[in-house]
């Protein structure tokens, strides 16, 4: 018998975190990349999935240049996780960590759903700013 509810509860547990309203792809606001959110464990991921161009204007990938580890500079940005070990607090994931290929800064970060639609905030000591990504259909 509680070899029984053990698996009951492994395949409840599953489920809940299979239907996270957070997994999915997320497209960012300026609509250049998207962002796909998945579950390992109990912490949440970002990788980024999508470039929109999908490579630079003379053919070659888009890499990480910006990264302040020079030896993550020459990684393709395509593929890269840049948002890191957020964990479910309620209904928000929160303590994890932003990174913006872009700028090579990385944010503490905490994201939220309000009207079907992503908040992904990050934060610099008091500082922050909101973004909001739509879910890519």
């Amino acid at each position: 018998m509680k070899y029984f509810i053990t698996a009951v509860l492994l395949s409840v547990a599953g489920f809940v975190m299979a239907n996270s309203p957070f997994v999915g792809r997320w497209i960012n606001p300026s609509g250049d990349g998207v962002v796909e959110i998945y579950q390992e464990g109990n912490y949440y991921f970002g990788k980024l999935v999508e470039l929109i161009p999908a490579q630079r204007p003379d053919g070659s990938d888009f890499i990480d240049d910006k990264n302040p580890d020079k030896a993550k500079r020459t990684q393709k940005v395509l593929g890269l996780v840049n948002f890191k070990d957020f964990v479910l607090k309620g209904s928000k994931l929160e303590d994890g960590t932003l990174y913006d290929p872009k700028s090579g800064k990385t944010y503490d970060g905490k994201m939220w759903i309000e009207d079907g639609k992503l908040n992904v905030r990050g934060y610099i000591g008091f500082f922050y700013e909101t973004q909001v990504w739509q879910r890519q259909r």
